[in-house]
């Protein structure tokens, strides 16, 4: 039987078909009626499949699972864990078969030229496709996930780098050079009286002021190392050992086209282990450090050995110097040698000391500096007794501060600020000739503030007012670079009008070498 069915007023399909009722009205052993239409003889039929998840295949007549379905080792049709595929875009999934329980799990494995977890990374395989940036004496290593799959540069055997990009990584860092630096690592640092190593903390170090400050409070004669010869050098290589970061030491210069002097004011006797192209002789490069056995020239601010993306700190060398103290007056602080002493002009009055118990700290403290490169700041309050016929006749005091002070605030009820010298190193006081203290006039405060030397000052004193200038700037061991005498009676009148004499005055706040802020009653 033909049919002839019309789709539609403007189609119409000729469908050749043979209806059926059975497949007795089909041809004999070529086809079979399924659902009242004859059709071709094919594999699957008379097969039925028994397993879930099962299909015949016509092609071959085999149960096969449906789409989206694996069969496992006992021949059961379990879910393909890799339709989801929650694996990275380029990574490609694997369905492995979970041994205990007969069912898929999806395995990602990065494609090709990347590594990672096949999940969350896949990154490019630096090392495997020798696109690493790793230079000379190092060999690419590659990191695990807890690094992101990121690479380090690890330094071959007798070389060493500044540190890993990863904090607690051993490697070289990247990017960098791998320098010749053979080190035993088994041998015992052995300890040393005289000097004192002090390694960067774990994130951070030290910069060249706050280096010197730390050391300084180590007591007196304590600064940063100088080192004089090569002996001196092959025993501080024997204390450092294998550290790789930098270590500042006590050698800068005071400004951009200065020679290079220790802490000492001298000039250094060993400098000749340069590294190559140093020193640079930037403007901003006026300290030196150690690193390796070598030196070069840093930004005095610097508190990283590289950049701070290695997380190598700057470390620093203490020393307890030698030197003997300079010739001259020395009263309150005699065995400090970072306070100069007093030598007196021709034509001027030596200085007395005050005498015992004349001379008291009564309160000190410290604080974060929080800025300028350094670690603290330091106060203290000082009471000086003078006898009744000084205060009625005129007296002069003159407190010396440490060489490098580079600031501080200084406050006083009862004395006048008379004049400040040597860069505001040296201040001089007159006793008031109108005494406003209640109880004790015999006795006289001051309170020093925001200084950068943990040093107490020194104080020297003459029974009357001296007022000749050259007596107190030219009569000292300092600098040729040392600026004019700031006189009070004259300042005053420039900062605060001519309504305000020296008399008034209470406190100065003074900055390398400039006297920033006056406050007068």
């Amino acid at each position: 039987m033909r049919v002839f069915i019309a789709l539609s007023a403007f189609a119409a399909v000729d469908v050749t078909a043979t209806l059926c009722t059975s497949t007795d009205d089909c041809r004999a052993g070529k086809d079979i009626c399924d659902t009242g239409v004859c059709r071709r003889l094919n594999k699957c039929d008379g097969v039925t499949c028994s397993g879930a998840n099962e299909q015949c295949q016509k092609k071959t007549g085999a149960c096969e699972c449906q789409d989206g379905f694996l069969k496992n080792s006992s021949n059961v049709c379990k879910p393909d864990a890799c339709v989801e595929n929650n694996c990275h875009q380029h990574a490609k999934c694997t369905p492995v078969e979970n041994d205990q329980f007969g069912y898929f799990e999806a395995t990602c494995a990065c494609k090709e030229g990347k590594r990672g977890d096949g999940k969350e990374f896949c990154v490019k395989d630096y090392c495997g496709l020798g696109m690493d940036k790793c230079m000379e004496n190092s060999t690419c290593k590659p990191l695990g996930k807890k690094y992101n799959y990121d690479y380090d540069c690890q330094c071959l055997p007798g070389f060493t780098g500044t540190g890993s990009r990863q904090l607690d990584y051993d490697g070289s860092g990247y990017r960098s050079d791998c320098e010749h630096f053979p080190c035993d690592e088994k041998l015992i640092t052995p300890r040393d009286t005289k000097y004192e190593v002090v390694l960067p903390e774990a994130d951070s170090g030290n910069s060249w002021g706050a280096a010197q400050q730390l050391c300084r409070e180590k007591g007196a004669y304590w600064d940063l190392l100088i080192v004089d010869n090569q002996e001196e050098h092959n025993r501080i290589m024997e204390l450092t050992n294998c550290a790789t970061n930098g270590f500042w030491v006590g050698t800068s210069k005071e400004f951009p086209g200065a020679d290079f002097q220790t802490v000492l004011k001298d000039e250094p006797d060993f400098l000749n282990k340069w590294k190559s192209g140093q020193p640079s002789a930037l403007d901003k490069e006026l300290c030196v450090r150690m690193r390796l056995g070598k030196y070069n020239d840093a930004n005095c601010r610097m508190t990283y050995t590289d950049k701070k993306s290695s997380g190598v700190g700057m470390g620093y060398i203490c020393e307890k110097h030698n030197r003997r103290v300079e010739e001259g007056v020395k009263c309150e602080q005699k065995d400090n040698d970072r306070v100069a002493p007093f030598k007196t002009a021709i034509g001027c009055s030596q200085p007395t000391c005050l005498g015992k118990g004349n001379f008291n700290v009564v309160d000190a403290w410290w604080r974060p500096a929080k800025g300028h490169g350094l670690a603290k700041l330091y106060g203290f309050t000082i009471s000086i007794t003078l006898n009744a016929k000084d205060i009625n006749q005129g007296g002069s005091v003159l407190l010396r501060f440490a060489d490098g002070n580079k600031m501080g605030n200084v406050q006083t009820y009862n004395l006048k600020f008379f004049g400040f010298y040597n860069n505001n190193n040296d201040i001089l006081f007159h006793t008031k000739w109108f005494n406003t203290d209640r109880d004790d006039k015999m006795t006289v405060i001051i309170t020093v503030d925001n200084i950068t030397s943990p040093d107490y000052p020194e104080a020297f004193y003459w029974p009357g007012r001296v007022s000749k200038h050259f007596c107190f700037q030219n009569g000292i061991s300092r600098s040729n670079t040392v600026q004019a005498p700031v006189i009070m009676d004259n300042l005053v009148k420039v900062m605060k009008g001519e309504d305000v004499d020296a008399e008034s005055v209470t406190s100065v706040a003074f900055k390398d070498g400039q006297v920033k802020r006056i406050k007068a009653n």
